[in-house]
């Protein structure tokens, strides 16, 4: 399976510096909600417990249902082109936005000594970012305001990379620089825990999560739960998961506590992220739930 993504280019201001960009393609919400009923709702061969059903008001317009089926294709097709920072390079500008994933390389450096990337973050604190020593670079990612990641606010953060001492000497300033993390112009979403497409294993009563970002402030987010096919490469449609509705800034989180009766099987979460979304994946991702998961 194959995530859909789209590279993108960000201006980078110094000599020698350049950062691999690459859009990451899917508040808080528990239970599900089948449309129209009022307990459970079943499906092929696994019913499904269901909490906070709800029924439409017959005065409301009548809600869009999700996609029948959705079917997606993980692919990291990142890309790791970088060129050598000499250590008096300029200071480099490097701006990004919540919840694009991009990742910072630095090449011409062997693998000993080690470099390492400093962030400080707005309110003073300084923080390594773990590195990933790849063929002949040095590479670091990074994507602002997804789970765990040190670029969790809006603003500007200062980094340094520098180099271990070398037979006792000083440790050495290869570049340092600013990032500068902005709002995200179109929708993102990003699931915790991501693998990239293998199945994550969840048991009842563990939590699911997605961060939001790039709605318009107050949009009502919707999400549904999708069930495995036997022989078939979709996904069929099984109930409405609880709406999230975005805050002031256009962002959200999406959480959901799988239901201690869901059956055993492989499931996906499909989040919506715009008109193109209604006829496929638009944030989509895959947990197994129980049986081999266990």
């Amino acid at each position: 399976m194959q995530r859909d993504h789209r590279a993108v280019r960000r201006r980078l201001t110094g000599a020698g510096l350049v950062a691999a960009l690459l859009l990451s393609g899917c508040s808080a919400v528990d239970g599900l909600v089948p449309v129209g009923e009022r307990s459970v709702v079943s499906a092929a061969r696994h019913p499904v417990a269901v909490a906070g059903a709800v029924d439409a008001a017959p005065t409301r317009r009548p809600r869009r249902k999700p996609p029948g089926f959705i079917q997606w294709w993980f692919a990291n097709n990142g890309t790791d082109h970088c060129s050598t920072i000499p250590a008096d390079a300029p200071a480099v500008r490097i701006e990004a936005t919540r919840l694009e994933w991009f990742r910072l390389c630095v090449a011409g450096y062997p693998v000993s000594p080690s470099l390492h990337l400093w962030i400080s973050t707005p309110e003073g604190p300084r923080r390594e970012i773990p590195a990933l020593y790849r063929g002949d670079k040095w590479t670091w990612d990074l994507q602002p305001g997804a789970e765990g990641d040190r670029l969790a606010r809006l603003g500007t953060y200062r980094f340094d990379i520098t180099r271990e001492p070398q037979d006792g000497g000083p440790v050495t300033l290869v570049t340092s620089g600013r990032i500068v993390v902005r709002r995200s112009p179109e929708r993102r979403v990003v699931f915790a825990d991501d693998r990239g497409g293998e199945k994550r294993a969840l048991r009842p009563g563990d939590s699911v999560r997605a961060r939001l970002a790039g709605y318009r402030p107050g949009h009502t987010v919707r999400a549904a739960l999708y069930q495995d096919l036997p022989d078939d490469y979709r996904m069929r449609y099984l109930a409405d998961l609880p709406d999230t509705v975005v805050g002031r800034s256009g962002e959200g989180t999406f959480r959901w506590l799988v239901p201690a009766e869901l059956a055993p099987g492989y499931y996906g979460i499909w989040i919506e992220t715009g008109p193109d979304s209604w006829d496929g994946c638009g944030a989509c991702e895959g947990y197994q739930v129980g049986g081999d998961g266990e």
